[in-house]
């Protein structure tokens, strides 16, 4: 393997794009030779300058000089029928597939029965023609193997730099924050982080900040359903629930945060929890198997069926044991996903799949 060749044609600054800089970063200070295929957008010049700056070479997603040269291939697509065009390009079973995407998400029936449908026929074939897949959860690679029947699954979980997310321990800074976000400094804020979307559930908060009318609520990212759940806060007049609006400083908005608030119907290992919990702040989130395995109920977090009076009641525990909880966070994240730890478990990985050529 002489070098990575790391690929999306995402055209989101998000989670995703994000952990791929991350990596790609880390992969060139520790000497990796990288390269990375980005989409030139206006919008991600940014991450294509600042990747150039540490000397890494930016070109399109399906460029094929880099893997003409020995580079492993290392691929997220934006979806399902985007990696058509990388199949035509590099070839089957020639691609590592890094896959992030939710393998499964726990809507009420027939939804969940209908998503695991889609799944299988629109995706599940790109994962087949692939040489192996890293997912980024040990539950993922179970079910990724066990009901999909895939082979060549590895589970390399996701990481944050705990260095860039960590605890604000000044209850006047927090005070500060809420204030220069448009937020009521007096009141204890519950931040939710993510796309405004169906999987991530973005109506329930209404529904408990009508429960917790003493407790504000901030809406952290945009999405599909931004409009709608805008439209519902105006008319249950819900005066302690607060749009962000998508943000680019996110250590700051979890400075601000007493709590984290998310009630996601599906995940595969979701870093804005991590970020939150790296922040030193007690989460409060949905009982599914991606969240189970990063959350210990009670010690490390929250983990409460998605319904408004339980998560209402889960809120209120959190924010009464806000200090146990945020510093149980904390350490869990600094021992089991710190980005610092995180490229020798990739690296095995690739090279262990590399050898299978």
């Amino acid at each position: 393997m002489k070098g990575i060749f790391i690929a999306t044609d995402t055209p989101l600054i998000g989670g995703v794009l994000t952990y791929l800089r991350d990596i790609a970063l880390r992969l060139s200070a520790s000497g990796i030779s990288v390269a990375v295929g980005l989409r030139n957008l206006p919008h991600l010049i940014p991450i294509i300058d600042e990747l150039r700056q540490h000397s890494i070479h930016v070109t399109h997603p399906f460029d094929v000089t880099f893997f003409q040269h020995g580079y492993l291939p290392l691929i997220t697509g934006y979806g399902p029928f985007s990696y058509r065009r990388f199949f035509s390009t590099f070839g089957k079973k020639n691609l590592v597939l890094l896959v992030h995407d939710q393998v499964d998400i726990y809507y009420p029936q027939p939804f969940q029965f209908l998503y695991r449908l889609g799944y299988r026929y629109l995706q599940v074939p790109n994962l087949q023609n692939a040489r192996a897949i890293i997912t980024v959860s040990h539950w993922a690679k179970s079910f990724l193997q066990d009901f999909y029947g895939l082979a060549q699954v590895y589970a390399v979980p996701n990481a944050v730099d705990v260095h860039r997310f960590r605890p604000e321990l000044s209850k006047e800074n927090r005070r500060e924050r809420k204030e220069s976000l448009g937020l009521r400094p007096e009141k204890d804020l519950i931040l939710i982080p993510g796309r405004l979307s169906p999987e991530k559930n973005p109506f329930l908060p209404l529904r408990v900040a009508q429960l917790l009318p003493e407790i504000d609520f901030a809406y952290v990212g945009t999405g599909e359903l931004e409009g709608p759940v805008r439209l519902a806060q105006k008319a249950l007049r819900l005066g302690n629930v607060f749009f962000l609006g998508k943000r680019y400083d996110m250590p700051n908005v979890y400075a601000a945060a007493d709590a984290v608030l998310q009630p996601t119907l599906g995940e595969n290992q979701s870093l804005s929890t991590l970020e939150a919990m790296a922040c030193g702040l007690p989460v409060i989130t949905s009982d599914i198997p991606a969240q189970r395995e990063i959350i210990n109920h009670r010690q490390t977090g929250v983990l409460s069926p998605p319904e408004p009076k339980h998560m209402a009641k889960w809120i209120l525990y959190a924010l009464e044991n806000r200090e146990e909880l945020g510093n149980n966070a904390r350490a869990y994240v600094v021992l089991h996903h710190n980005l610092d730890f995180y490229l020798p478990r990739l690296l095995s990985t690739l090279n262990e799949i590399a050898a299978l050529i």
